[in-house]
């Protein structure tokens, strides 16, 4: 196999990276095995290590229902954008002509431990790339219901994901003034509660 690599951010203020702290998870992924005990794992920590080229991409398993690959920041951002870089012809190796995309699915953003709805995807080409009024977020999540992919391939919704990347900024603190007052309202309710 011939395999080399390039960065693949598009977006210059990616926040969905390893070197930053974000971590993928999955509800699948497909396992290709040649032979007993050996194979290649293609799980959703390989979408956020900004490699466009090359066997680095996540395949969800695709028997049925939904697949879901998520994304959990370090801490809470303020998003704006998020871009998909699917398998695409030559991206596998030099020569490969293998497509594998999302033709129907959602994003959503996890913002205090609840998902609210971010953009339903119906598209059939390659990457998406998606700009939206900004939300704080403290994750994102893409819901994948069928993709397209080569008719010789086993699994016939392994969608190739090379990178989930979400553009944003850490999200406002509390203004300094606000946090001494929220502190100076915290002593005194401390201190009521002790002349008691």
């Amino acid at each position: 196999v011939n395999i080399s690599f390039a960065k693949a951010s598009t977006l210059s203020d990616n926040i969905a990276l390893a070197s930053l702290g974000a971590q993928a998870y999955d509800n699948g992924n497909w396992v290709e095995t040649a032979w007993p005990g050996t194979g290649y794992q293609y799980d959703a920590a390989l979408a956020i290590d900004d490699i466009n080229f090359g066997s680095s991409f996540w395949a969800g398993y695709g028997p049925g229902g939904t697949q879901q690959i998520w994304i959990n920041f370090d801490k809470k951002y303020t998003i704006n954008s998020i871009y998909l870089d699917e398998l695409q012809p030559g991206q596998a190796s030099p020569g490969d002509g293998s497509w594998a995309f999302v033709t129907s699915g959602s994003l959503e953003y996890l913002n205090n431990g609840t998902w609210h709805q971010l953009y339903d995807i119906t598209k059939n080409v390659a990457d998406l790339m998606l700009s939206f009024t900004p939300v704080d977020a403290d994750g994102v999540r893409l819901n994948v219901y069928s993709a397209s992919v080569p008719s010789s391939w086993a699994n016939q919704n392994a969608e190739g994901l090379y990178s989930f990347e979400v553009g944003g900024t850490p999200a406002n603190p509390v203004p300094v003034p606000s946090a001494i007052y929220l502190l100076g309202a915290a002593l005194i309710g401390l201190a009521a509660v002790r002349r008691k």
